[in-house]
């Protein structure tokens, strides 16, 4: 047992190496899509908030919000750090929440049809579809409160850092 321990934790302990991510690696900016929000750090300090344009060798492009400079372009001397913003993609609550509680309600209705049709008619088809309304609307609350824990460790990733003012070509 303690053979197998001792395997593993010096395989963990070459693996963290391996496995860890190059922050001063500019080939991780350019696989940034167009469009995407980023959060520019330039060397003087300031930090410019956009979607991303244009990536080149040596060069960033980021379009910004404002009516001054909409496109900004920044060489990679200037970078010293590029995060990804990537914001929870929630869906709308009140529509899923309409959609769960119409589709409980008509699973329901069929069910008490079905029921009246076979059994004789004691008004299934009001409580059940009232009762799957329900049902289809805690349901769909459910899956968003899964949805929304989903998102909350959907975090910004940290694409670029350099850790000196001169990079390295």
């Amino acid at each position: 047992m303690r053979r197998i321990l001792v395997v593993g934790l010096v395989l963990l302990s070459f693996c963290g190496q391996s496995l860890a991510k190059d922050r001063q690696d500019w080939s991780r900016v350019e696989k940034l899509k167009p469009g995407a929000k980023v959060l520019v750090t330039l060397w003087t300090g300031e930090e410019i908030a956009g979607r991303v344009d244009s990536v080149g060798q040596g060069s960033l492009g980021i379009r910004t919000s404002s009516s001054w400079k909409p496109l900004q372009r920044f060489a990679r001397a200037e970078i010293q750090a590029i995060v990804h913003l990537r914001g929870p993609k929630l869906p709308d609550p009140d529509r899923w929440m309409r959609d769960g509680a119409l589709i409980g309600g008509a699973v329901g209705v069929t069910s008490g049809a079905i029921q009246d049709a076979t059994q004789g008619n004691n008004g299934r088809v009001l409580t059940h579809g009232l009762a799957g309304a329900g049902l289809g609307f805690f349901g769909s609350c459910a899956a968003m409160a899964g949805v929304g824990a989903v998102a909350l460790v959907h975090h910004d990733r940290l694409v670029y850092e350099e850790k000196t003012r001169s990079h390295r070509p």
